[in-house]
């Protein structure tokens, strides 16, 4: 039987990614996770939505706080619905994908849409941008896609899902009963 939580946690994910330096068009490519330093686990950028806030701001909002940098929030690209426990309590966590289309820093007007297709599944980043934590208790790291089934990415079906669709530009839906932590 699966956990009974007391509430629904919603959270709001960043999907930031990029060509791989050095590599040939639509080959090696990756994604910018961030990694709980105490712990040594990593999740995708962004957390709990507040109430009254809509998804898409939350995650604007998380960027801001996490990175310091400014970003153009696209499309949801996967709700992932999980009940687990975790420290032995039961939790229910529905966590919100969204493609981040271009980050900038915040001093700085918000850039001009680029209507470039290409970006449909890969993040403009405007040049001069250092990724890099302004919280102390997290890092951040560039995770090669095809590195994916071997991270401790969590939850573990939002990382099975990013490992075998990196470039869906759909909405998915995935829900998922597990018994032990994540």
């Amino acid at each position: 039987m699966p956990p009974t939580p007391d509430h629904i946690e919603i959270l709001a994910r960043a999907l930031i990614t990029r060509a791989d330096p050095g590599a040939p068009p639509n080959a090696g490519r990756s994604i910018l996770l961030c990694q709980n330093l105490e712990q040594g686990y990593f999740y995708l950028p962004g957390g709990h939505v507040e109430p009254g806030e809509i998804a898409a701001a939350a995650v604007k909002r998380e960027l801001l706080e996490e990175l310091s940098l400014g970003a153009h929030v696209g499309d949801c690209r996967l709700m992932a619905e999980q009940i687990f426990r975790q420290g032995g309590k039961a939790r229910h966590e529905i966590n919100l994908v969204f493609h981040v289309e271009h980050l900038w820093k915040p001093d700085a007007p918000p850039p001009d849409d680029d209507p470039d297709p290409a970006h449909d599944t890969e993040t403009r980043i405007t040049p001069g941008i250092e990724i890099r934590s302004a919280e102390p208790h997290i890092g951040f790291e560039w995770i090669a896609i095809n590195n994916l089934p071997a991270t401790d990415l969590r939850p573990a079906i939002v990382r099975d899902w990013l490992a075998n669709h990196p470039e869906s530009t759909g909405i998915q839906f995935i829900s998922q009963t597990a018994r032990d932590s994540q």
